[in-house]
């Protein structure tokens, strides 16, 4: 049975503990192995400087169900392993909704962070050199920050929606494998923000009414696959000064006011498999660089569903765009001449629509034989006829010898054949 908890306490000692009613002030855990159902009820630092719950040098910790509101930091983690932190909300936190230092092994699912760090450039999630994070299922809204990474390796953030806030997503000085995926930010002033990183993978997610659908300052050997940017006023994705050794692949760039926009000569990227309509597909800031721009073409389904994977599909919101009107004479979905950016960045398999073939798979019809006329109704006929009754002779048993007709007797048989 868990042990219950009515104010402002310290748990020393592992166990269940549960809340039962409202708390003005701190909860601290200083025990492994402790589970905190707050059952829906609300904590509240009875102190500006201070969290509403906290935890120090601990393992094995699960907090759920709890509301953590206008305290310094809604739940302070530190120093710690094994932490899981769900089915909660942090909102209204002068600092940070949730801030987890030097910790590993974290798992964060199902929270709702909403307006927290307004007055100190806080953020919704925090996490600071912190090793094996993961963060599932947030809603972070109207944050100075939605999710903030830094110095943590091996995070992974996945199915989160960050609306209106500075940044939706910041990953800063973290130098390996991270990933972002099914994730929505929107109406952000940069949706994703890479910063000094490496190793970031940003999939299936999508960018969509931000200033900069995904910002990449100085950060190398990232991968953004599957994106959907539409309607971003700055760019679908910058980036800027030192970034190298990046790819874009297999996304969608509409109605941006430029989908990708270079800076201060980042250095090489790859481009490729994307879908670009916008007013300007490719800009350039104070930079000369070239970049690639395609693939050796490839056998496989490319993103408007041509055959061969290539290069990019160069259309514009008018219809009129490169690849729009581009021939392909061979019917293969590559346009027949490469297409020109400027002097030093040619795609050299630009895709084009091909006509789409519709397989029609008819089901088997067995058609039954053509319906005949009933036959007419039998009737039963009953003919007369006379029968002519003949005498048949009765040949004398002495006639036969052994089954077999001496030839003596042949004429007398016949003459009496021919007896009525």
């Amino acid at each position: 049975m868990a042990i219950p908890i009515s104010g402002p306490t310290t748990i020393t000692e592992p166990g269940e503990y549960e809340l039962v009613n409202d708390i003005n002030g701190t909860i601290e855990i200083a025990s492994n192995d402790v589970t905190l159902n707050g059952n829906g009820y609300t904590v509240i630092a009875s102190s500006a400087s201070e969290p509403a719950i906290k935890a120090y040098s601990i393992s094995n910790l699960e907090v759920y169900n709890v509301r953590c509101i206008n305290s310094k930091h809604g739940i302070y983690v530190s120093t710690s392993s094994d932490i899981s932190i769900r089915d909660s909300i942090v909102q209204g936190n002068s600092r940070f909704g949730i801030y987890i230092y030097y910790s590993d092994n974290i798992d964060m699912s199902n929270i709702t962070a909403n307006n927290n760090g307004l007055s100190e450039n806080g953020v919704g999630i925090m996490v600071q050199v912190t090793d094996s994070c993961k963060i599932d299922s947030v809603f972070a809204n109207a944050n100075y920050g939605g999710i903030y990474v830094s110095e943590s390796p091996n995070t992974i953030i996945t199915n989160v929606t960050s609306s209106e806030n500075e940044t939706g997503i910041t990953f800063f000085l973290t130098k390996n494998t991270c990933l972002v995926s099914d994730c929505i930010l929107n109406n952000n002033i940069r949706g994703i923000e890479i910063l000094y990183s490496n190793y970031i993978t940003i999939k299936n997610t999508t960018t969509s009414y931000n200033g900069y659908g995904i910002e990449m300052v100085s950060s190398s050997y990232c991968v953004i696959d599957n994106l959907i940017a539409n309607e971003n006023t700055e760019a679908g994705i910058d980036i800027w000064w030192n970034s190298t050794d990046n790819t874009i692949k297999s996304s969608t760039f509409i109605n941006n006011s430029s989908g990708i926009l270079f800076g201060y000569n980042p250095g090489n990227t790859l481009i490729y498999n994307n879908y670009f309509s916008n007013n300007v597909n490719v800009s350039f800031y104070n930079t000369n660089n070239s970049y690639t721009w395609n693939i050796e073409k490839t056998p496989g389904k490319n993103i408007v569903g041509g055959p061969y994977i290539g290069g990019n599909y160069w259309g514009s919101p008018d219809g009129t765009g490169f690849s729009d009107l581009a021939e392909d004479s061979d019917g293969d979905g590559i346009a027949d001449e490469p297409y020109i950016i400027d002097s030093q960045n040619i795609d050299y398999y630009p895709l084009v629509k091909v006509p789409e073939v519709i397989e029609i798979t008819l089901p088997q019809i067995r058609l039954a034989p053509p319906s005949l006329p009933p036959l007419p109704k039998e009737e039963r006929v009953i003919v007369e006829k006379q029968v002519e009754i003949r005498r048949v002779p009765v040949i004398p048993e002495e006639l036969f010898i052994y089954g077999a007709v001496s030839a003596g007797m042949i004429p007398l048989i016949l003459a009496l054949l021919k007896r009525k």
